[in-house]
């Protein structure tokens, strides 16, 4: 067993080691080509569990696979632990480790260590190197998170944020309701589901400004009581009709929101998965221009949760 100061340390040591051995040998890797919300990414994974490691993303990533080589935005490449340290129960990957710990370990190198994985991020060279257990079933959530964290500042460049929402689809247009933990976002996404709207998320979704529109893109996330493939869920891109902030009243209400009004929930609903490395002054500026789009419409709503919420959105 080690506590998580000890954790810390082993991950940045290993890092070291790795960053020593760097470059890999890529014939001993398998890649895949990934589209994130337009980032085009190569993902290459090295060592033993390669193979199987490929197969499972292969499956839990499907709708993010393109056939496209084309030159990456973005290589991130992935080594994984050996013995008993490949598995997600290992102590090692469950040391919790408050946010996510950045140490710099030069001007364009820096370390990104979270509880279920580490990383060394190469700003100059867009090489994300990271290592941690053994890809599958038991840590699909760690796929995510090397994702989401990684991949942050290159979505910020693209014009994209990580929003905390549920979102789905009604006549054409994306629905966003935004929120903190807890507030119901989940179960509002499976009543809408329910009443025949497609889902483009339960939890987290990408949201990327192009030109005067503001589109939803999925992210990897998996959503609760959703398969990769569910015909409920879709993996395309919707304009943005309006954004709802989720609150828990346990009644119906609505109310027009402005952008000064928004704007606060709004920020902490894209930050709060945002590491501490991204380019603070580049994302407060994309909010403010999404915030200001012409397009968006801004509203506060609460339900009932033994309610049906798609009819009085249509009433309002």
């Amino acid at each position: 067993m080690v506590n998580s100061e000890v954790a810390k340390e082993i991950k940045i040591n290993r890092l070291d080691e790795l960053y020593k051995r760097l470059p890999l040998d890529q014939k001993e890797s398998t890649c895949l080509w990934l589209n994130i919300a337009g980032l085009k990414i190569h993902f290459f994974i090295y060592d033993n569990y390669r193979e199987k490691a490929a197969d499972f993303l292969k499956k839990y990533l499907k709708p993010f696979i393109s056939q496209e080589s084309t030159f990456p935005d973005l290589s991130l490449h992935f080594v994984f632990s050996q013995g008993q340290e490949s598995s997600i129960q290992h102590s090692l990957w469950n040391q919790t480790i408050p946010r996510t710990y950045i140490q710099n370990k030069s001007d364009d190198t820096f370390y990104l260590i979270q509880r279920d994985f580490a990383a060394i991020h190469n700003r100059e060279t867009h090489e994300i190197w990271g290592w941690g257990p053994q890809f599958g079933t038991m840590n699909s959530v760690t796929i995510d998170n090397f994702l989401s964290l990684c991949l942050a500042q290159a979505f910020l460049e693209k014009e994209a944020l990580l929003l905390h929402a549920s979102a789905a689809v009604h006549q054409g247009k994306a629905l966003l309701f935004m929120g903190p933990s807890g507030v119901g976002k989940s179960t509002l996404c499976n009543q809408l589901a329910d009443n025949g709207l497609p889902i483009i998320s339960g939890d987290r979704l990408y949201i990327r400004r192009e030109e005067n529109t503001l589109w939803a893109y999925p992210s990897t996330v998996h959503i609760h009581g959703f398969e990769t493939g569910d015909s409920r869920r879709t993996y395309t891109k919707y304009p943005i009709e309006e954004i709802f902030l989720l609150k828990q009243l346990n009644q119906f209400h609505y109310k027009a929101l402005s952008p000064e009004n928004i704007c606060k929930d709004f920020l902490e609903q894209t930050l709060c998965f945002q590491p501490e490395f991204i380019d603070y002054s580049l994302h407060f500026q994309l909010a403010a221009h999404i915030l200001n789009l012409s397009s968006l419409k801004f509203a506060e709503v609460s339900y009932p949760k033994n309610k049906n919420m798609l009819d009085f959105l249509k009433k309002n």
